[in-house]
C-alpha cells in the first residue's frame, strides 16, 4: 500500500498538545492548544487539499474490511462514519470515512504515529495556512478518539475543568449537557481542560488528565446566555459554534497532567425546579456507568482491548470519587450547579 504525503511537505511544523500526545502538522489546527515543547510521542498529520473521489483511500486500494459499529452509532451525529481496516506487509491500516455531506477520509498508519487526511472537495473558504474547520473538528474529536483507543488507552465521553490545580470530570452521552456545564464554568472564569473527550492516566499519587480540545461546542442561544463570544462553526452544516475562551487562562499544571479530584456522571436533566444534588456512587456502579461512556461511542470494544479497558475503568472508579449529578433543566440555575460542584474541590 502506497503511503500518502500531504501537499505541505517541507513546511514548518505546528505542534499542539492533545491528550498527552503531540499533534504535528504543517497547517494550523484551529481549536487546539499549542505545545510549549514537542512531546516524545508525536503524531504527524498531513492533508491533501484537492482529491478526486476515485483517489480516496477507500477507492484507490482494495481489500478494506468494514468494521461493525456499536449500537450507539448515530448516522447524523457521527457524520455517517464508516470504520475499516486493511492488513499488508507493513501492518494494519485503519480508515475512517465520513460520508455526511462531502466525503472525508482519515488514514491512520500502522505505527499509530501518522494520520493522512483526504477530502473530496477544495475548501475555498478556508485560510490557506489552516486545516479546514470541518476536518479539524473531526480530527480533534472522533478520529483522535479512535487513535487513542488503538493505542490501548482509555478515552471517555466527558469534559473537564481545572480548579485549584485539580480536575473535575463530567461524563455523559451526547446531549447530556457536558458542553453547557463547561460553558457555565468558563463564564465564571474556570479554565476548561477538555470538551467531549478526556483520556485519564494512572499516576503514582493520583489519576491525571492532560488538556484536550478546550473550546465547548454550543448553540448560539447558549453562548449568548453565558455572554461567551462565538468562534468558528463546528461544521459548515449546522449551527453549533465553538466558544471563544481566549480570555480564560489555563492552569500552569496543565502541561504536566492535572490530578482528577472527582468524576461526575450526568443524570438526565429534570424539571426546572428540581433540587440540585450529588449522589456518591460505589466503584462497581461507577464502573458500569463509565463503560457506557467510552469514546467514541460508535467504536465497538474490540476483543483485544476489553480486558485493558476494564482494568483502566476499574482503577479510575476505585481511585476517584464518583458522583451522579441531579440538576434542573434550567440555564439560569447552572451557576448554582457550578457552586455545588466546586465544593468537591475544597
Amino acid at each position: 500500500m502506497s503511503v500518502y504525503y500531504g501537499t505541505q511537505s517541507g513546511a514548518p511544523e505546528h505542534h499542539y498538545a492533545l491528550h498527552g500526545l503531540t499533534l504535528a502538522c504543517p497547517l494550523r489546527v484551529p481549536g487546539c492548544s499549542p505545545a510549549s515543547v514537542p512531546g516524545a510521542e508525536t503524531v504527524q498529520v498531513r492533508y491533501s487539499r484537492e482529491t478526486r473521489l476515485e483517489s480516496l483511500p477507500s477507492s484507490a486500494f482494495p481489500g478494506w474490511a468494514q468494521l461493525s459499529l456499536s449500537s450507539a452509532y448515530d448516522p447524523r451525529h457521527d457524520r455517517g462514519v464508516v470504520v475499516s481496516s486493511r492488513a499488508d506487509h507493513v501492518g494494519v491500516w485503519h480508515l475512517l470515512s465520513f460520508r455526511h455531506a462531502v466525503p472525508a477520509e482519515f488514514l491512520i498508519y500502522p505505527g499509530l504515529d501518522r494520520i493522512d487526511i483526504r477530502w473530496g472537495r477544495f475548501p475555498a473558504e478556508s485560510a490557506p495556512d489552516s486545516l479546514p474547520q470541518d476536518l479539524a473538528s473531526l480530527l480533534l474529536g472522533p478520529v483522535w478518539g479512535v487513535l487513542i483507543r488503538l493505542r490501548g488507552r482509555l478515552s471517555l465521553h466527558a469534559g473537564a475543568v481545572s480548579m485549584a490545580g485539580r480536575a473535575l470530570l463530567f461524563a455523559g452521552p451526547s446531549g447530556a449537557g457536558k458542553s453547557t456545564l463547561l460553558a457555565a464554568f468558563a463564564a465564571g472564569g474556570t479554565p476548561v481542560l477538555a470538551d467531549d473527550q478526556v483520556v485519564p492516566s494512572s499516576g503514582t499519587a493520583s489519576m491525571t488528565i492532560d488538556s484536550g480540545q478546550t473550546q465547548p461546542r454550543l448553540h448560539p442561544e447558549t453562548l449568548a446566555h453565558f455572554g461567551l463570544a462565538a468562534a468558528a462553526p463546528v461544521f459548515s452544516i449546522g449551527d453549533k459554534r465553538y466558544a471563544e475562551l481566549a480570555h480564560v487562562p489555563l492552569d500552569a499544571a496543565v502541561d504536566g497532567g492535572v490530578p482528577v479530584a472527582a468524576l461526575i456522571l450526568l443524570a438526565p436533566r429534570n424539571s426546572p425546579d428540581t433540587e440540585i444534588g450529588l449522589d456518591l456512587l460505589s466503584p462497581v456502579h461507577c464502573l458500569n456507568l463509565l463503560w457506557e461512556n467510552l469514546y467514541p461511542a460508535f467504536l465497538p470494544v474490540r476483543s483485544g482491548e476489553r480486558a485493558g479497558l476494564f482494568m483502566a475503568l476499574g482503577e479510575l472508579a476505585r481511585r476517584v470519587p464518583c458522583y451522579r449529578l441531579r440538576r434542573p433543566d434550567n440555564l439560569a440555575r447552572l451557576p448554582e450547579v457550578c457552586a455545588a460542584l466546586s465544593r468537591l474541590i475544597r
